[in-house]
């Protein structure tokens, strides 16, 4: 998260604009990719209809692991990802990624 923009809020008050860098191992790095991946879940999910209620989502550290029926639903939920994660200036590995199939 490269020349990231930030305020800091108290109570009702906002401070100036600032500019950060977050590199990978920073303390804060954790934190923030935290509150990142959680608004990606909740921002791809936005109609409740697509995920969570048959596709169970485990979030832990860095990596999402996502249990869907069919192929198609677990292709849906990928593209939708990607956009979000893609919206807060993050990108996916794509040699990262793995799925599995079973019948």
């Amino acid at each position: 998260m490269d020349n990231t923009r930030a305020k800091v809020k108290v109570g009702n008050k906002f401070s100036e604009s600032f500019q950060f860098n977050v590199k990978q191992g920073y303390g804060l790095s954790t934190t923030l990719l935290h509150f990142s991946l959680h608004s990606v879940i909740n921002k791809a999910d936005q109609k409740g209809k697509l995920f969570l209620k048959s596709s169970p989502i485990c979030a832990y550290a860095d990596e999402l692991v996502v249990v869907t029926m069919d192929v198609i639903t677990l292709k849906q939920m990928y593209l939708e990802f990607e956009k979000q994660i893609r919206s807060f200036g993050l990108t996916v590995d794509v040699k990262k990624n793995l799925y599995q199939h079973h019948r």
